[in-house]
C-alpha cells in the first residue's frame, strides 16, 4: 500500500467518524556501502554570474524568506565601501526640461533622456509649476537606479553658446619640455573640447596620448582597455563616461593599482596635465 493510499484511507475514516487504525509504515533499511563502493561526488549547481545570483535573491525575497536576509546589511556596507557610493554612483549632470506628450523629460547636455513618465525624475521639492523649458538645471544621477535628482536651476540657455560653461582658452605661449618622453596616457571622456585640449597639452611634454571618446566607442571595448598595461596613466572622466565604465575603473583600481587608473568627476585641462606630469617624478 502506498503512502498516498494510506492518507486517503485515513481521511475517509476520519470523515466517517470512525477511529482510524494506526498505520505503521515499514522503516526503510539503509544499506551500508561496501569498502569498494565509490563515494558519490557532490552535485555542483550550474555556475551563476553575480548578476544572476542577485536577480535570484531579489526574486526569492518575500515575507516568508525575509529572515534569510538578515546579513544583507553586511553586503550593502561592503558594496558601499568598494564603490565609494557618493563618488561612483552619483554623477553630476546639467540639462534642460522638454515637454513630451504632456510629461516632462529631462535631457542632459550629453543627450541622455530621463522621463517623468517612467518615474526617472526626482524633483527634489521643486514645484513642477515653476519648471520652464530653455533653462539649464543642475542635477545628479544615481547610476544604479537611473534616477535623476534635480538640484537647482542655473540660467536660461544662451542660444549662441554651445555649452553652459566653456573651457578656458588655451594660453598662447607656455614653457614645455620632454619630461614625459616615452610615457603613454589614455583619457576616457565624451567631452571633446576638454579632452582634446588636455591631449595636446600633455603631448607637448613628450607623452603619447590616446583620447577614448565614449560617445563613439562601445563601453565593452573601453572597459577592456582599462586593463591594458601599455599605458602609464589612464584618466577616466566620471561625468564623461558610462556608469559601467566608472565601475570597471574602480574595479581595476581595487585589483591592480599598478595600472594607474585615476577617476575624476570633471577634471579640467590643468588637472589632467598635472596628473600626467606626476609621471615624471
Amino acid at each position: 500500500m502506498t503512502i498516498m493510499n494510506v492518507l486517503a484511507e485515513k481521511i475517509a475514516t476520519l470523515q466517517q467518524g470512525v477511529p482510524a487504525t494506526p498505520v505503521t509504515e515499514p522503516a526503510e533499511v539503509a544499506s551500508e556501502p561496501t569498502p569498494t563502493e565509490p563515494v558519490p561526488a557532490a552535485v555542483t549547481p550550474a555556475t551563476l554570474t553575480n548578476r544572476e545570483m542577485m536577480d535570484l535573491l531579489i526574486a526569492n525575497l518575500s515575507a516568508d524568506t525575509v529572515t534569510d536576509y538578515v546579513r544583507l546589511d553586511r553586503l550593502v556596507d561592503k558594496y558601499n565601501t568598494l564603490t565609494n557610493d557618493e563618488k561612483s554612483l552619483w554623477q553630476q549632470v546639467q540639462g534642460q526640461f522638454v515637454k513630451n506628450a504632456g510629461y516632462w523629460d529631462f535631457v542632459t547636455l550629453n543627450d541622455v533622456t530621463y522621463s517623468s513618465l517612467d518615474d526617472q525624475i526626482d524633483y527634489n521639492g521643486i514645484d513642477t509649476a515653476t519648471i520652464a523649458e530653455h533653462v539649464i538645471y543642475s542635477a545628479k544621477v544615481r547610476s544604479d537606479t537611473n534616477v535623476v535628482v534635480i538640484l537647482r536651476s542655473l540660467r536660461a540657455i544662451d542660444e549662441s553658446a554651445t555649452k553652459v560653461k566653456d573651457e578656458p582658452a588655451e594660453p598662447e605661449t607656455h614653457d614645455t619640455d620632454d619630461r614625459l618622453a616615452g610615457k603613454r596616457v589614455m583619457i576616457v571622456s565624451w567631452f571633446g573640447q576638454s579632452a582634446g585640449m588636455a591631449k595636446r597639452r600633455i603631448e607637448e611634454y613628450g607623452a603619447a596620448v590616446d583620447w577614448i571618446d565614449t560617445s563613439k566607442i562601445g563601453e565593452g571595448k573601453v572597459n577592456d582597455m582599462l586593463w591594458n598595461d601599455k599605458y602609464d596613466l589612464k584618466i577616466v572622466v566620471m561625468n564623461g563616461s558610462h556608469h559601467h565604465t566608472v565601475w570597471e575603473a574602480y574595479e581595476v583600481i581595487r585589483k591592480d593599482p599598478e595600472l594607474n587608473v585615476r577617476v575624476e568627476a570633471n577634471p579640467g585641462v590643468t588637472t589632467m596635465l598635472n596628473m600626467a606630469l606626476d609621471l615624471a617624478d
